[in-house]
């Protein structure tokens, strides 16, 4: 079972471990209970088992575990069932148990040769994370993130993207296709990646430009995107606003996933010859709350002269 970014919250990892293991019990009557916690590449694995109705057979055992991406399951299934077999001989059911012991120590995963990749050498992206304060150099800005919200590595991200632009795809009537160059200057969430009602601020890159009047074109543009997709509402229409001590066009959204809406805040603006954007993201006004605090705070620095 792949995942589109990783997961390192031990929490979610035994959810989603839990939610996994769900699909193997024999009948809808065996639960399985975590037998033991173990350490696979330095990330939580569990050992689960569930509890036979006579203790004379074996149970069903199995070992969730991630590398890398993915989650791998192994899965031990006892050949005799209860109400349909005889149970096993003692030294029958002594062999099962030597038999998974082995077939459990005998994983073996080789990760795949990855190229070497040069960090980009753009300016544009260079920043720093330090004390939960963003800074892009290049850009000259500075925000204090809200408390514990915790920075998405590139690479996760562009995992958060392929899945955000997958739904899009399948709600609209234009396919969708990721940039081929980077975008992103950074994004921060709330909760660690894959916890329900998570948010997220992101910080993109958008086309050149100098002035206000090019960010109210994009504004206009994404809205007239956004209209398109079936599952997206726009609830606020562009309109100038201030950001910190800038001018910005703002726009808002409303996204239906399944019983549930996701809401979108965009701030556009010009900044040192491009034009920028910051989207938050969220399902709990709370979090809406935090973020446009901490956005409303946003230090921008005096440019130098072109």
């Amino acid at each position: 079972m792949g995942l589109p970014y990783s997961v390192e919250d031990e929490t979610l990892l035994r959810e989603i471990y839990t939610e996994a293991a769900s699909g193997f019990a024999e009948d809808s009557s065996e639960k399985f209970e975590v037998v033991a916690d173990f350490r696979f590449e330095g990330k939580l694995g569990v050992e689960m088992a569930t509890v036979p109705k006579d203790a004379a057979y074996l149970p069903t055992r199995l070992r969730c575990f991630v590398f890398d991406r993915a989650i791998y399951i192994l899965v031990s299934m006892p050949l005799n069932e209860v109400g349909k077999d005889s149970p096993p001989s003692k030294p029958s059911f002594a062999n099962g148990q030597a038999d998974e012991k082995r077939f459990f120590s005998s994983v073996l995963l080789k990760r795949k040769p990855v190229a070497i990749q040069t960090p980009s050498s753009s300016p544009l992206f260079e920043s720093t994370f330090v004390n939960g304060i963003f800074k892009s150099k290049y850009f000259g800005f500075s925000i204090l993130l809200p408390e514990k919200w915790l920075k998405v590595s590139d690479e996760d991200m562009d995992g958060v993207r392929k899945v955000g632009m997958d739904i899009v795809s399948a709600n609209s009537d234009r396919g969708l296709a990721l940039p081929k160059s980077r975008q992103n200057l950074a994004s921060f969430v709330s909760k660690p990646l894959g916890s329900d009602g998570n948010a997220m601020i992101a910080l993109n890159l958008g086309v050149k430009g100098n002035s206000i009047e090019e960010a109210r074109k994009l504004a206009e543009t994404v809205e007239t995107i956004v209209s398109k997709i079936t599952i997206y509402e726009v609830t606020k229409k562009p309109a100038l606003a201030k950001l910190g001590a800038v001018s910005v066009y703002t726009l808002e959204t409303k996204i239906k996933l399944g019983e549930l809406y996701q809401y979108q805040a965009i701030f556009i603006f010009p900044r040192n010859n491009h034009i920028l954007s910051i989207t938050l993201t969220y399902f709990d006004e709370r979090d809406r709350k935090k973020a446009i605090d901490a956005l409303e705070k946003i230090n921008f620095d005096a440019l130098p002269s072109p």
